[in-house]
């Protein structure tokens, strides 16, 4: 593209710009009147024009997006932000089948309407295909050497030297035959994704704005869509990599600019949708990722509860019940593949919730139709429970000593009835014992002499 033909295109985003330029002044000198519903707002067509030069093969551009685009972060709304988000989100940006420019021309994003493009993208796939295919028939073919030329009717006898270079040469041509496959993104494909890597540096921008609590709810589904993509493959490592680093920047955030139209049965049912995430997830590392934003959401429902009614505190909030159902899912559920992490995560930043696990993790450790690992992952839970909880002021001494003495007398049972040592269950079993005579003695001032012979005992028993 000529410099002529790029100033040309470049004009009417010019007048868009004006005209925005023009009532966002006047929506400042007027700040009380309304809108025009028909209209968008002018912040919504100042993103869809910055959105636009984003896409563009054009590294200026995009740095002067980038550099522009914190100053409007302050009058970002719903709808400007679900702009940006609808290109991070791959279910919906597939839904839309959203085209963007990288080729040597500096065109606007476009929306595939037409069976022509569709056809051509297909000849040039085919064609692509077509030489791929011509290199694995050479490499075949060279890999058979004189027995590639025999016809049916004839017959060859090979050497077992001769067979074993000629099963090495052809285990070598299908072996890069499929890495072909697994290390080429299509060209599309690979413009789609620097493209949301994009989009999600403003993401990152927009959230070290402050912004309000209901639109960083608003990111997190997106956020985590693309997060969950980048881990199809290796191709889409860059992507993974920047969703990382905007789930961990959003799970950071402490301020916001305000907490209006959050309601915490909005953030109680994004739980919801979360944990049911949380149980089918077997990849540690996503896993983690997913309790992370999981505690986040906790600590937003406890900001409001603060903020509606300071004074007022219930027993059991609605996000503690969304856990306690998730661990009896995690300790009874054949189709729970969470991790103890998920609980241990809320303990490390909730300490004062701590307590609340340790009898419902107590009644499933000692509970002869939970498995044994699960009982082990429970009494694992329970220790980490009462790391957190010694510290607490508000559990009084009579507290401790009453579920102290509630799990030695189960614990005792269990250590005198063990007939094969498990030792991991016994281990951990033990770690707790002590960890409660440790604490309990320190509340009350009591010594549990005959829990101590017992521990004594255990200990000789398991190792």
């Amino acid at each position: 593209m000529s410099s002529n033909e790029a100033v040309t295109s470049y004009l009417p985003l010019e007048k868009e710009l004006h005209i925005c330029c023009k009532k966002a002044l006047h929506a400042r000198k007027n700040a009380g009147c309304e809108e025009d519903e028909n209209e968008p707002s002018w912040i919504c067509v100042v993103v869809d024009i910055l959105i636009s030069l984003l896409s563009r093969n054009s590294n200026p551009l995009r740095s002067v997006v980038t550099s522009v685009f914190p100053m409007f972060c302050p009058f970002i709304n719903e709808d400007a932000l679900k702009q940006i988000l609808d290109v991070i989100n791959p279910e919906k940006a597939e839904d839309d089948a959203m085209l963007v420019d990288e080729s040597g021309g500096e065109s606007d994003a476009e929306f595939d309407s037409g069976s022509s493009s569709s056809e051509e993208e297909s000849d040039s796939i085919e064609q692509k295909n077509s030489k791929v295919d011509e290199v694995f028939r050479r490499k075949v073919k060279e890999a058979l050497g004189a027995a590639a030329e025999v016809s049916d009717a004839e017959s060859i006898v090979l050497s077992d030297s001769e067979m074993f270079k000629m099963d090495d040469a052809l285990a070598e041509a299908f072996k890069s035959r499929v890495q072909t496959g697994h290390t080429q993104l299509k060209d599309k494909d690979k413009v789609m994704l620097n493209f949301r890597v994009r989009c999600l540096d403003l993401i990152m921008e927009f959230l070290k704005s402050d912004p309000p609590m209901h639109l960083v709810m608003l990111c997190i589904q997106p956020v985590l869509a693309a997060y969950e993509y980048g881990h199809k493959g290796r191709l889409q490592n860059h992507l993974l990599s920047k969703a990382i680093s905007t789930l961990q920047l959003l799970t950071r955030i402490k301020k916001f600019q305000n907490q209006d139209n959050v309601d915490k049965s909005q953030i109680k049912e994004l739980l919801k949708s979360l944990m049911a995430k949380c149980h089918k997830e077997r990849n540690l590392v996503v896993a983690k990722k997913l309790y992370s934003v999981c505690v986040f959401l906790v600590l937003c429902f406890r900001r409001i509860e603060t903020s509606e009614s300071p004074s007022k505190k219930t027993k059991k909030s609605s996000y503690l019940k969304i856990y306690l159902s998730a661990l009896e899912a995690f300790v009874r559920g054949s189709s729970s593949h969470a991790y103890p992490q998920l609980f241990v995560s809320l303990m490390e930043a909730c300490p004062e919730l701590a307590w609340s696990f340790i009898q419902p993790c107590q009644q499933y450790a000692f509970d002869d139709s939970v498995r044994i690992y699960k009982k082990t992952q429970c009494f694992g839970l329970i220790f980490e429970a009462l790391k957190y909880s010694k510290g607490q002021t508000a559990i009084s001494a009579k507290d401790w000593l009453e579920v102290g003495n509630n799990f030695m007398s189960q614990a005792v049972e269990t250590l005198k009835s063990i007939s094969e040592v498990k030792p991991a269950k016994s281990a951990e079993l033990l770690n707790v014992v002590f960890s409660f005579y440790c604490i309990v003695k320190d509340k009350t001032g009591q010594d549990y002499g005959p829990v101590a012979e017992l521990l004594e005992c255990g200990c000789s028993m398991t190792f």
